[in-house]
């Protein structure tokens, strides 16, 4: 091909490119009424807001155009279903960091769009981001000044905060003064301890409201964001549907839970994780879903730990270092039929067992269709009794036919036959060649499992290294244990026998 020919057709093809990506962008390209005007990677488009959609999304090939980073993980991808009953599946997901503004003020957020390969729009506004009235939702919330004028100061509703907490700065910009006499020990997400300046009692409107809410601030000298909300206002307005996208300027990691020094959650998510029943804390000042060292050695094998290096803020602009993470199916205790698979976050020192971040609170619907899980201070003995249920549930391998044939025996779940255990020893009133045969073939195999648990974890270091051991620990602890009782029981079995 002559080169003045390949030349015509490159510059050909780069305006027909420049032209696509105008009409990507053109605010003029769609009706006014549906759309709003969004800055997203310091180029303006025209979002449409769908009330009748359920998740947000962006075209392919605008996410390209404004250079956003995708990811094609499987297991963040989702299936929609349109209008005329057919099913697409989203090809990658990204997070784009949007600002523009609306009737009540400005706003910015960072949120998450799943990605198709055609969209009518270049980039569609669901539910997670809409209120009933199409509008998106912002924390903004309007503060009353000592002359009674209102300003408008970002803030982060926080259902994992069992305090409102007010920097210094926005205290004063406003014209207050914290009250020093009322000054104590807050605590951090990883059980940092650090002391307040004093307290002060605000009025203000919260976002979309005209209700003026009375509540005491605790003030903090050096805060991550102006102001954090947390219960029970956070929870009234994440139930009632009001909660806004994350009011973050990227997508960087941040947990903005602060509670007192010694107050538990007070009501807990109640969520399967891995199988197990847990109780969580829904905290939608994350936007990463944690979990405590403790709580990873039972939920997460060792081989299944995944190295990371994580830096991740607290509410005081300190950092606390993630090393570890593992994926988990979770779904809400009232939905079992709802799981998501969900990356969890070892945090060393983390006040409660796991936090479950904005976005996976979203996902699987806690504060809508699933508010239920929330529970009021639940009795050990409710734990105890679904525990005991999930447990019973679960089918188990028959040893004793396993004795008599050497045949694999299988379960509904499970091609090949079950590791055997203690629990699925012959009763005591077995004869003894059962019983202590039986015996054998556990204590056999607990030996292997020793051996190769071993060999597993002196591969690991660090944190996770830390967690399997631990893990371990409490296996063999729980093993030995429960062979105290069985050998008990047979003795007493026997005594009674004779």
């Amino acid at each position: 091909m002559p080169l003045r020919v390949f030349a015509a057709a490159l510059i050909a093809l780069m305006l027909e490119a420049q032209m696509i990506v105008q009409s990507l962008l053109s605010p003029r390209a769609f009706p006014e009424a549906d759309t709003i005007p969004l800055f997203v990677k310091e180029q303006l488009l025209r979002a449409l807001k769908d009330t009748g959609s359920d998740m947000s999304s962006i075209d392919h090939a605008m996410a390209l155009v404004l250079g956003l980073e995708l990811s094609y993980e499987r297991d963040m991808q989702a299936n929609f279903r349109l209008p005329n009953g057919k099913v697409i599946s989203s090809v990658a997901v990204t997070w784009a960091k949007c600002s523009g503004h609306d009737n009540y003020s400005r706003f910015s957020f960072a949120h998450r769009f799943f990605v198709f390969e055609t969209l009518p729009f270049p980039m569609i506004l669901g539910n997670d981001l809409l209120d009933d009235a199409g509008e998106i939702r912002t924390d903004m919330f309007k503060i009353v000044s000592p002359e009674g004028k209102a300003f408008s100061l970002p803030a982060i509703v926080d259902t994992g905060a069992t305090v409102n907490v007010i920097s210094m700065e926005a205290l004063q910009s406003l014209g207050f003064e914290a009250d020093p006499k009322y000054a104590m020990v807050l605590t951090m997400v990883n059980g940092r301890r650090i002391w307040s300046k004093g307290r002060v009692r605000l009025d203000f409107h919260p976002p979309h409201s005209k209700a003026r809410l009375s509540e005491q601030f605790e003030v903090i000298e050096n805060l991550e964001v102006p102001v954090i909300i947390g219960r029970p206002v956070a929870m009234e307005i994440s139930m009632s549907g009001r909660l806004s996208p994350q009011q973050v300027e990227d997508s960087k990691p941040f947990v903005m839970s602060v509670a007192k020094e010694g107050e538990g959650v007070a009501r807990p998510f109640m969520c399967i994780v891995n199988g197990e029943m847990v109780k969580a804390v829904a905290d939608t000042g994350s936007n990463r879903n944690l979990i405590s060292i403790s709580a990873a050695s039972r939920l997460c094998e060792a081989n299944s730990m995944r190295k990371c290096n994580l830096d991740i803020t607290l509410a005081d602009t300190s950092k606390a270092a993630i090393n570890a993470y593992f994926k988990v199916e979770i779904s809400p205790y009232s939905a079992p039929e709802e799981t998501v698979i969900k990356r969890f976050y070892v945090l060393e020192g983390l006040i409660a067992d796991i936090f479950l971040s904005r976005q996976t609170l979203e996902e699987i619907g806690a504060f809508t269709r699933n508010r239920q899980s929330f529970l009021e201070l639940p009795g050990e003995s409710l734990l105890y009794n679904l525990n005991v249920a999930a447990y019973l549930s679960k089918p188990t391998a028959n040893l004793l036919r396993f004795l008599k044939t050497g045949l694999r025996s299988k379960t509904e779940t499970e091609a090949g036959y079950q590791k055997p255990t203690l629990h699925t020893l012959p009763p005591p009133s077995a004869t003894d060649k059962g019983f202590y045969l039986a015996l054998k073939i556990v204590a056999a195999y607990e030996t292997h499992l020793r051996d190769k648990r071993e060999a597993e974890i002196a591969r690991l270091s660090g944190v996770q290294r830390t967690i399997a051991e631990d893990a371990e620990k409490r296996r063999i602890e729980r093993y030995e244990a429960d062979l105290r009782r069985r050998l008990d029981e047979r003795k007493q079995d026997t005594n009674t026998r004779c």
